[in-house]
């Protein structure tokens, strides 16, 4: 087995994974603004993080053109959401998978590739829960173009960015938290993270060619 074949193999594992990213992580890193009552002991937390993995060929999906041909609308609802965790400080708050949840966004302005969104994100089990709303959100594509991809809702959401307030609230008390979606160069502390995580599949054939590529290298050397 050439040396060639194996470092292709490796190449489109990679591709494979690029391409077919159906698993989202997302991380929010959040400043808590305000707490209402707060359900636990004091002292009350100064900082929220969420974490969690959003499958985005999963769910009702649902997406509207608008006049100028351009992505207007776009959501999700009942669709896998899974390996949550919320903590405020040192204090577990939730984790483990979610029920029921949606995600969503309205077009406000802007071309099809700089479209300002509205949005939404809403995850509950029936006795946690926590919204992310006023999501303020620059990317976007065309109709079609989301219309004509394999996993529309991951294009999407790895071509978003921006930088205004949102905020998390929680079913703990009623904490309420703000961050910003993504990392901004005045704001580095407070964001949200988006990144792709590689199917099964792509883990097992990237670790079948680099495996076979380290027993090729031992074989010459021997």
């Amino acid at each position: 087995m050439t040396r060639s074949f194996l470092l292709g193999l490796i190449i489109n594992a990679i591709a494979a994974g690029s391409a077919n990213a159906a698993l989202l992580q997302f991380t929010i890193s959040s400043e808590v603004v305000r707490v209402d009552s707060w359900a636990f002991a004091s002292p009350q937390p100064t900082m929220i993080d969420v974490s969690f993995l959003l499958d985005t060929r999963s769910g009702l999906q649902n997406a509207t053109a608008g006049a100028s041909g351009c992505l207007q609308a776009f959501g999700a609802s009942g669709a896998a959401f899974s390996s949550i965790s919320v903590r405020a400080g040192d204090r577990e708050l939730w984790s483990g998978n979610s029920a029921s949840w949606s995600y969503g966004g309205q077009g406000l302005a802007g071309g099809c590739l700089n479209t300002a969104y509205s949005s939404y994100l809403s995850v509950s089990d029936g006795s946690n829960a926590f919204k992310g709303s006023d999501l303020f959100l620059l990317g976007g594509m065309q109709h079609d173009v989301f219309q004509a991809s394999g996993d529309p809702m991951a294009d999407l959401l790895m071509g978003l960015h921006g930088s205004a307030p949102f905020t998390v609230s929680g079913e703990w008390g009623r904490l309420r938290s703000q961050a910003y979606f993504q990392c901004t160069a005045y704001d580095s502390a407070n964001c949200v993270q988006i990144s792709a995580v590689p199917l099964p599949a792509t883990v097992w054939l990237l670790g079948t060619a680099l495996g076979m590529l380290a027993l090729s290298r031992k074989s010459r050397n021997a």
